[in-house]
């Protein structure tokens, strides 16, 4: 399916999936692919009524299918104080988190597969 498509074109291949016996009940990952595509500049609740589909269904598959980025840089500067400064940067969004040396422990299970 074409990265640039429309939500228009999208439903129209949609009706077609759901009409193959093959990929009635399953859409090929190409289809959220796309699907993923078009969340970025149109909303969920949009893109759920145009497809017919349900909103938490469609969220839960976007999260899934979107692939888990880390940090493009990633710096912890931990001094003798007792806290931690974490400064990460990914696809030009930048987050500094600081705070006492126990919040790692929060962070921890974020970067865990």
């Amino acid at each position: 399916m074409e990265s640039s498509e429309t939500l228009e074109q999208l439903a129209y291949k949609l009706n077609a999936l759901r009409q193959n016996p093959a990929t009635r009940r399953r859409f090929p990952k190409e289809f959220w692919d796309s699907l993923s595509r078009l969340a970025e500049t149109h909303s969920l609740s949009e893109i759920c009524r145009s497809l017919h589909l349900n909103p938490a269904y469609v969220k839960d598959k976007i999260t899934k299918n979107r692939e888990t980025k880390l940090p493009d840089f990633c710096e912890v500067f931990a001094p003798f104080s007792g806290s931690v400064t974490i400064e990460l940067s990914a696809s030009g969004i930048q987050a500094k988190i600081q705070g006492p040396k126990e919040c790692i422990n929060y962070l921890i299970p974020l970067f865990r597969r």
